[in-house]
């Protein structure tokens, strides 16, 4: 429902049987630490883990550009340390960035960096931005 707005009320009906239930749902906007979890997903196919204050690479979502990817293993477990050149140091550095990028646009590439599990660093120059 990523084309809805808070504020905005989705109008749902649930058939059961002979039985049409019908619903109003206000939405509302997904707290500042779980939007980054979307967005990361959603804008760059990074599953993060949910655990961690700093943005780890737990999985990549299979239909994400990235997850095509010659190399996509060494993105599991990495820690995101950039984004276009800004250091990013924890999700709530990685939140404002990813919101930035979700307004620019999509099917586009951005420089992310990375520090892989076994420390060195890594840039990925066009990782490719997702469409939602």
């Amino acid at each position: 429902m990523r084309g809805l707005l808070p504020g905005e009320v989705l109008n749902l009906t649930v058939v059961r049987g002979k039985d049409r239930l019908s619903f109003n749902i206000p939405v509302a906007a997904a707290p500042p630490d779980q939007q980054v979890l979307i967005d990361a997903d959603a804008l760059l196919g990074l599953r993060l883990d949910e655990s961690r204050r700093e943005p780890i690479v737990k999985d990549l979502r299979p239909d994400a550009p990235i997850s095509r990817s010659r190399g996509r293993e060494l993105l599991r477990n990495a820690r995101v340390s950039e984004i276009a050149g800004i250091p990013v140091e924890s999700r709530d550095d990685l939140g404002p960035l990813l919101t930035e990028l979700r307004q620019i646009g999509r099917f586009a590439a951005v420089q992310v960096g990375f520090v892989l599990a076994d420390g060195r660093a890594l840039r990925v120059r066009d990782f490719p931005v997702s469409p939602d």
